[in-house]
């Protein structure tokens, strides 16, 4: 009776890990509800002095492009951005360099963490000079331009 019961047990624990295994990740959507033109204001803990916190996102030709933060830090603004999609390098830093905030080119850029899926998914900060006004303009292919507005 004991084997049985220790048998049964081992395949239900097998059958929960597989489900777990194979099941699709919860994935917090509450960043890509927010468009382009409705900031939604984030609740963030920071040492750093942070102004306000939006979530854009958008996305052209597959590639989806969100904006988790918006921080002042120091004499600087620093975007926290996350790039998704199934086909670019997402991981060039000439997206990166050639990106402005009001006009004016970014100072410098870090990586998050390490691209995966071959730089398809990508989650980078961006290092303006200090601004609390304008457009934020990316191009990470030729035919794909976003411009974020209303960022503050």
């Amino acid at each position: 009776m004991n084997k049985h019961l220790l048998f049964l047990l081992l395949i239900v624990v097998a059958i929960l890990g597989a489900t777990r295994l194979f099941q699709s990740p919860v994935v917090d959507t509450s960043f890509a509800q927010a468009t382009s033109n409705t900031p939604t204001q984030l609740s963030t803990s920071s040492s750093t002095s942070a102004t306000t916190q939006s979530a854009l996102s958008q996305e052209k030709d597959g590639i989806e492009i969100s904006i988790e933060k918006v921080e002042q830090r120091g004499d600087t603004t620093v975007l926290t951005l996350a790039l998704n999609n199934h086909q670019f390098d997402l991981s060039q830093d000439t997206i990166y360099d050639n990106a402005t905030l009001g006009g004016v080119p970014s100072q410098s850029h870090a990586l998050l963490g390490e691209p995966s899926g071959g730089g398809h998914h990508v989650e980078v900060e961006v290092v303006f000079p200090l601004t609390r006004e304008g457009s934020l303009v990316l191009s990470p292919t030729q035919d794909a331009v976003f411009t974020f507005d209303n960022l503050w």
